[in-house]
């Protein structure tokens, strides 16, 4: 039995390598693709940086050599990756974009330069809005654009089929909202399936299909999405 990972082809070859030293067998069908943006951005401008995905995060370093200044990201897959790339000054959230605001309020000031939010051309939380609201002066910077998948690949179809996948993963809300899209053919089938998702959130998107079971990460971050995965190997759903 498979999970099938729907993250970007990237993050999802890490999984599936990582799920592998627990003998968990994946299959990878990326339901958005990642097309880095070019951009240019003069770092005087800013007091500190605020990135909220791993694209982002990826796409900024390799056109941005600014290092020093604050970085604020979302969690700790999010502060390791910015780590290899050598940032000095990483903050990382709770798991959640909302979750950067106070952080960003206690170690920045409205007086100060503004706050550059590194995006891409889709963006699920706006935080320039909340931003301008505690009186911060924040910029907009998309550094890479998403292309969202039509179709499930032939080889998802079959193994859908034949029930070799039992396990769905969702790091994200629009991945969840594009899995919805594409599997209104195949409905009868996720009775069959387990779906694991990052939060409630994610959970709420996808609840309206009828799966053998909903879990949901008691905490939004990669490592709790891999401890339900070595759960269910346990229970030899994988």
């Amino acid at each position: 039995m498979k999970v099938l990972l729907t993250r970007p082809q990237y993050d999802s070859q890490k999984l599936a390598k990582d799920l592998q030293d627990y003998g968990i067998e994946s299959h990878i069908n990326p339901l958005l693709e990642i097309e880095q943006k070019h951009f240019q951005y003069d770092p005087e401008r800013a007091q500190a940086f605020v990135i909220t995905s791993l694209n982002g995060l990826r796409s900024f370093a390799t056109q941005n050599q600014e290092r020093s200044l604050p970085l604020f990201v979302v969690g700790q897959e999010s502060m390791n990756l910015a780590s290899s790339f050598h940032f000095k000054k990483i903050i990382p959230g709770n798991g959640t974009a909302l979750s950067l605001l106070p952080l960003i309020q206690t170690t920045c000031s409205p007086a100060e330069k503004e706050i550059a939010c590194i995006t891409g051309d889709y963006i699920h939380t706006d935080l320039i809005l909340p931003l301008t609201e505690l009186g911060f002066s924040a910029k907009q910077i998309i550094a890479y654009n998403t292309i969202e998948c039509t179709s499930l690949d032939l080889q998802t179809q079959n193994f859908l089929k034949d029930k070799t996948i039992s396990v769905v993963t969702f790091f994200s809300p629009r991945s969840a909202q594009i899995f919805a899209k594409l599997v209104e053919n195949y409905k009868d089938l996720c009775q069959f399936l387990y779906g694991v998702c990052l939060s409630p959130e994610i959970s709420n998107i996808v609840s309206e299909i009828k799966w053998r079971k909903l879990y949901t990460a008691a905490s939004p971050s990669r490592q709790e999405i891999i401890e339900i995965l070595k759960d269910l190997k346990k229970e030899n759903i994988l």
